[in-house]
C-alpha cells in the first residue's frame, strides 16, 4: 500500500490590514479586442439565468456603449446624407462619451505612453466590437438581449 499524505493543519486568521497583490499578466497590444468577442456568451448566460445575470453581472445594458455607437451611426448617416448640423451634433456626442469611456479606463493605469495610445485606440474601438458580439450573441441563442 502506498503511504498517505499526512494532513497539515492551516490556521485561518482574521487579518484587516493584509493587502493582496494580483500582478497584471503580459498582453499583447489590443488585447481587449479580441476578448470582446467572449460578450457573445453573455447572450447565452441571460437566457438560461436572466434573474440571476441582472442581479450579478449586469444589472442594465451597456447604455453607453449603444449611446456611442449609436451617435456614431448618426455622424455617418448625417454625412451621408449631407446633413451637417446632425453629423456635427451626432460626432460632438460620439466625441464626448467617448472622451467619457476613454477617461474612465485610463483611471489608476500605466503613465507610460504605449500604455496610453493602447487604451486611445482601444476605447474607439470597444464599443462598436462589444454591441456587435452582444447582437451575435443574442441572434445566435435565440434570446432578446440588449
Amino acid at each position: 500500500m502506498g503511504a498517505s499524505p499526512t494532513p497539515t493543519f492551516c490556521p485561518f486568521v482574521y487579518a484587516p490590514e493584509a493587502i493582496v497583490l494580483h500582478p497584471v499578466r503580459p498582453a499583447q497590444w489590443g488585447i481587449s479586442l479580441k476578448q470582446q468577442r467572449k460578450s457573445m456568451f453573455n447572450a447565452l448566460l441571460y437566457k438560461k439565468h436572466p434573474r440571476l445575470y441582472r442581479q450579478n453581472i449586469q444589472a442594465t445594458p451597456p447604455w453607453h456603449y449603444y449611446g456611442m455607437v449609436g451617435s456614431l451611426f448618426a455622424a455617418v448617416m448625417g454625412i451621408c446624407s449631407k446633413r451637417q448640423h446632425i453629423a456635427f451634433v451626432a460626432a460632438c456626442l460620439w466625441l464626448f462619451l467617448t472622451g467619457r469611456f476613454c477617461l474612465s479606463r485610463l483611471q489608476h493605469t500605466s503613465d507610460h505612453p504605449s500604455h496610453r495610445a493602447e487604451m486611445l485606440v482601444t476605447s474607439v474601438l470597444i464599443p462598436p466590437l462589444a454591441i456587435f458580439w452582444r447582437i451575435r450573441g443574442a441572434v445566435k441563442f435565440r434570446v432578446f438581449f440588449l
